[in-house]
């Protein structure tokens, strides 16, 4: 463009930065995707799913130790709302011996202020991704691809109250009765048991 003094009539994009926005934390994580107990190290990120009247978002937290989903909640919207509820969900499940790491990426929605206050309040280390890699989040990616080929995809078009239904039950099933090699062909919360009742 400069060699044949070429210019642009559309403005160059500025990156928009909300004032409440915290910065973003260090990757504490580091792609270390194990733990020995259960809530030690969670992770979360957000979904977008097509319906025929809309769009809807999921917003889980997984547990590294046995890949359950751990708490959740849904919106038609990607607001700080739907954050806040399935954070508050989670952290109810939390002891006061429960010394955990949650890790997300970079989004503005792990960046409010509601948000990292509640983090503190329950003790709860802060991590987060580098920017643009989806790697160090890769069990929750991989838990995404999951729910929406044996949920999502096989269903058809759905209405955003159909698939909210439809991803309960899914989320149900994963929990209780979807067994995996990785656990010893034992479901999430099966796998969890059986460590509970060993101590």
């Amino acid at each position: 463009m400069k060699l044949l003094q070429l210019k642009a009539k559309v403005r160059p994009k500025k990156a928009y930065r909300h004032p409440a926005m915290g910065e973003p934390s260090d990757n504490i994580l580091n792609r270390r995707f194990e733990a020995e107990k259960p809530n030690e190290k969670w992770l979360t990120d957000a979904t977008e799913f097509k319906c025929s009247n809309g769009k809807l978002y999921l917003s889980p937290i997984l547990d590294v130790f046995n890949r359950e989903i751990v708490a959740y909640s849904m919106s038609r919207r990607p607001n700080s709302g739907m954050v806040e509820r399935m954070l508050n969900d989670a952290v109810c499940k939390l002891t006061k011996a429960d010394k955990v790491l949650l890790h997300s990426d970079q989004g503005v929605l792990y960046r409010t202020e509601a948000y990292r206050r509640t983090l503190a309040e329950h003790g709860i280390v802060k991590s987060m991704s580098r920017k643009g890699n989806c790697w160090d989040n890769a069990p929750m990616e991989s838990f995404f691809a999951i729910l929406k080929t044996e949920c999502f995809y096989q269903e058809g078009r759905l209405s955003t109250t159909e698939l909210m239904q439809t991803i309960d039950d899914y989320i149900r099933y994963y929990n209780h009765d979807r067994c995996s090699l990785k656990l010893k062909k034992l479901s999430p919360v099966a796998y969890r048991t059986q460590l509970e009742k060993a101590v």
